[in-house]
């Protein structure tokens, strides 16, 4: 009853909405003939109006469903996906940052900028490392 529930609602809103308006437009043409014109015909204009905003919540739920059943399948697959990667083995040795690069002199670039004389990079002066490669400056 409850397989497929996004679906039953994207598929009754439509046709709530057909017996909606058809009972404000019953209920409409009643109150003109009883007490009012005006009356009957703002009952079926604010009565298609809000028949119109619960279809479609009805609809827009039904879309969430939907989604969420969705969102389910593909998060059980993920966890099925991680599952499968726990079994692959680790490296036996574990692995070591690079070295780092060695002292070197910067190069005096503009105005209170000097650059990398191992990678290039033009940075500001006040850097005691390299933002690029790591290389450690030495003072002049």
């Amino acid at each position: 009853m409850f397989s497929d529930s996004g679906r039953q609602l994207k598929t009754i809103a439509p046709i709530l909405f057909g017996i909606y308006i058809l009972f404000f437009l019953i209920g409409g043409i009643y109150l003109m003939v009883a007490v009012g014109f005006f009356y009957g015909l703002l009952v079926m204009g604010f009565g298609a109006v809000s028949a119109y905003i619960q279809c479609l919540f009805y609809s827009a739920m039904g879309d969430l469903v939907v989604q969420n059943a969705q969102n389910a399948e593909t998060n059980q697959k993920i966890l099925q996906l991680l599952e499968s990667q726990k079994s692959i083995q680790a490296p036996s040795e574990p692995v070591s940052a690079p070295e780092p690069a060695a002292s070197v002199v910067p190069i005096e670039a503009d105005n209170n900028m000097i650059t990398c004389p191992n990678c290039g990079l033009t940075q500001l002066k006040d850097r005691n490392r390299c933002y690029n490669c790591g290389a450690e400056f030495k003072k002049q």
